[in-house]
């Protein structure tokens, strides 16, 4: 082969990489671009387009909400425009709590109202874009969602959510995902040995303390009680939109399934009757919040409701 022959096929190979080295980056770019927040609109941002938000529909104005045209709503997994959704029938708010996350563009509430039909339990996760709101996935429960109902046992924000972690105790994001995610695997494995829990540890899920709480029947500790849970074989649809470093919080949405065919439960080596509620084939919805301390869950709260078995999210994840 000639010397210009090779250089023009040196050349040409070249090209052809750089061209591929393109497109990798291009697709990398691609891919941040969609996981990053928007970086004109920082936490305190997030929290005041949240807050406007929640305004809006306590007034039932939702054009005092920062919505994006294209905007799109769901709530318990159905599709709906503000004039379908609870932004018809809402009262101003008794208190909210906003958990907020510059790095996805995303906030998720816990909140609560009253109105005509009695107390509303209301979580719902906002995705800001140019600081306008272009997802709105909410979750409304009323007193019929699930047997767990106590709104006035929430009488305002959490303050453990709020408390800001030292620096030099802060955990990584992904470390931070990991840690709430095993919580899930460990419910699908109905055991606690690869989730850990503080010695501190609670759970309370729509207002009633579900962990260390004899006088509801519900005396188990956070490790014991996940050998309860063989009737969850599936948890999906997870996602976590807020990951606070800062507080060192997670906020995950998504879908337990109950087919309705266990019967029973090995805990700490009795076996013992599940109760009749977990015996009726349905999902239940959950929008749930991790406190992490010293690397572990010490606090869990979540907003849940029964749906029918398979109900969908809404959602592509």
């Amino acid at each position: 082969m000639t010397s210009t022959a090779t250089a023009t096929a040196t050349t040409t190979a070249l090209f052809r990489n750089c061209r591929v080295f393109a497109a990798i980056v291009g697709m990398l770019l691609s891919a941040c671009a969609s996981t990053s927040g928007d970086a004109s609109c920082d936490r305190a941002c997030l929290v005041s387009v949240t807050q406007g938000y929640f305004d809006a529909l306590g007034a039932r104005v939702p054009g005092r909400a920062a919505f994006a045209a294209n905007a799109r709503l769901t709530e318990n997994g159905v599709v709906v425009t503000p004039s379908t959704s609870v932004f018809a029938s809402a009262r101003p708010m008794r208190w909210r709590q906003v958990f907020a996350d510059p790095v996805s563009g995303q906030t998720s509430s816990f909140a609560s109202y009253d109105d005509d039909a009695g107390p509303v339990l209301y979580a719902v996760r906002l995705k800001v874009v140019q600081r306008r709101i272009v997802e709105s996935e909410a979750m409304v429960n009323r007193k019929d969602a699930h047997p767990f109902f106590a709104p006035q046992a929430l009488l305002g924000p959490r303050e453990v959510f709020d408390a800001v972690t030292p620096v030099g105790e802060r955990l990584p994001r992904q470390r931070l995902q990991a840690l709430a995610n095993a919580y899930f695997d460990g419910i699908e494995q109905h055991s606690a040995e690869g989730v850990s829990f503080h010695a501190d540890c609670t759970r309370i899920e729509n207002g009633v303390r579900t962990t260390d709480n004899p006088q509801a029947n519900l005396p188990r500790s956070c490790p014991s009680g996940m050998q309860m849970f063989t009737y969850i074989p599936t948890v999906r649809d997870r996602s976590f939109p807020v990951i606070d470093e800062e507080r060192s919080v997670v906020f995950g949405w998504g879908v337990f399934d109950m087919p309705g065919q266990a019967t029973s439960a090995v805990v700490d080596g009795k076996t013992i009757e599940l109760p009749a509620r977990t015996r009726e084939p349905k999902s239940m919805r959950y929008a749930e919040a991790f406190k992490i301390v010293d690397g572990r869950l010490q606090t869990i709260e979540a907003y849940i409701r029964y749906e029918p078995l398979g109900a969908g999210t809404g959602w592509h994840r």
